[in-house]
């Protein structure tokens, strides 16, 4: 967006980073997206220039003790690492724009305007918290950013977990018309619960709509890897100022008269035992325990039995027509590789029998040959065999 003269706001003022930094006489111009503070650092004669933009602007506080000031705080978007940084910046002794009172609270009003133009979420949010997940650091993360939410006018129901499908239960009988988003500062485990308990309950239709927020704090974070950062402030910043709420896909479970949804992926067999056994052994080993399951469950394994019937079909034709040309394409240089290789080994023979030197590296050019053919083969029968079930279970 191009600013107009008549849209920018100017004061004269002075500025320090909060704990960084000295303080600097400086001129700050707010526009209609951004706030752009100009300054000079004696003796250098440089003009020194910072724009922050809306959507990295929290907000702005006025404070009257020990002096009026007006304080921007603000959360610096991810970097390439998916870290993120909160930053306060503090502006005293206003000297334009009508001084004293009156120009703090405009320059606080003024930066509050376009601080909220960009706000994803409002209201009251519900934050459930694993104390166990991972190594233990859900609750310290979430200590750390929540006084974000706060400035940017959430409110947090906190509610700390305390056993195994805690979230579920809460969820699934929670008046959700309360809440904006839901928030998991967790692993993997709660917010499978989360998701589970919005999908069961009667009004499903409504609550799988629900924005469901992730603050990392597993030991995995394999959903939290593909949507978010494991970084609490650049997580927190996708939450605040940046995100965009999308559909998810979910996984159907039954067991029995049991039902369970999951979003991150299914462990059966050994993997899923590994994975059952190991909450067993959290408070022994922590981020650990996989390796020692692994272990265990490798030695003393005795096989599982199970039927995979994969129900949603509509797709099937067109995998099936991706096979079979595949298939094809294999065939096809499947033969060709045949005849490359008859070819080289007639020629071989007849250059072993007329004793010439190069014998050694057509050998050495058949055998190459020979492994590709073999690996075509192989590769050929796989696509087959997929092919052929997929006939016949369509």
């Amino acid at each position: 967006m191009v600013a107009h003269a008549e849209d920018l706001l100017e004061w004269s003022c002075k500025f320090c980073r909060v704990g960084v930094g000295q303080v600097n006489k400086c001129t700050t111009v707010v526009g209609p997206t951004y706030l752009q503070i100009k300054w000079w650092t004696f003796p250098s004669p440089i003009q020194r220039e910072r724009k922050l933009h809306a959507h990295n602007i929290l907000r702005a506080s006025i404070a009257f003790e020990p002096k009026l000031r007006v304080t921007v705080h603000i959360l610096t978007t991810p970097d390439n690492n998916g870290d993120s940084e909160y930053k306060t910046y503090e502006f005293t002794d206003f000297a334009r724009g009508g001084g004293g009172d009156d120009a703090a609270d405009t320059f606080a009003a003024a930066v509050n305007a376009i601080a909220f133009s960009e706000r994803p979420l409002a209201g009251k949010v519900l934050v459930f918290v694993n104390p166990i997940s991972g190594s233990r650091s859900g609750p310290k993360r979430f200590k750390a950013v929540e006084p974000l939410f706060h400035l940017v006018g959430l409110e947090c129901e906190i509610i700390t977990t305390t056993h195994h499908g805690h979230a579920a239960e809460v969820i699934a009988t929670a008046d959700l018309a309360k809440y904006s988003a839901v928030l998991s500062v967790s692993g993997d485990g709660t917010l499978n619960e989360v998701y589970t308990g919005l999908i069961s309950r009667a009004d499903s239709i409504t609550a799988a709509t629900m924005p469901v927020g992730i603050i990392p704090a597993g030991s995995e974070g394999t959903l939290a890897k593909m949507s978010t950062y494991f970084n609490p402030f650049a997580a927190a910043y996708v939450i605040l100022k940046s995100h965009d709420v999308r559909p998810l896909d979910v996984l159907k479970l039954e067991q029995g008269s049991s039902i369970i949804f999951s979003v991150c992926g299914v462990g059966w067999g050994m993997p899923g035992k590994v994975a059952e056994e190991s909450e067993q052994l959290r408070s022994t080993y922590g981020r650990s325990r996989y390796a020692v399951s692994a272990l265990r469950e490798f030695v003393a394994f005795k096989g599982c039995q199970g039927t995979h019937i994969y129900i949603h079909t509509y797709t099937r034709k067109y995998v099936c027509i991706c096979v079979y040309i595949y298939m094809c394409i294999y065939m096809y240089i499947y033969i060709f590789c045949f005849l490359h290789i008859c070819i080289h080994i007639y020629i071989c023979i007849y250059i072993y029998m007329m004793h010439l030197y190069i014998y050694v590296y057509v050998s050495i050019y058949v055998y190459v040959c020979i492994y590709v053919y073999v690996s075509m083969y192989i590769h050929m029968c796989f696509y087959v065999y997929i092919y052929v079930n997929m006939r016949i279970y369509a």
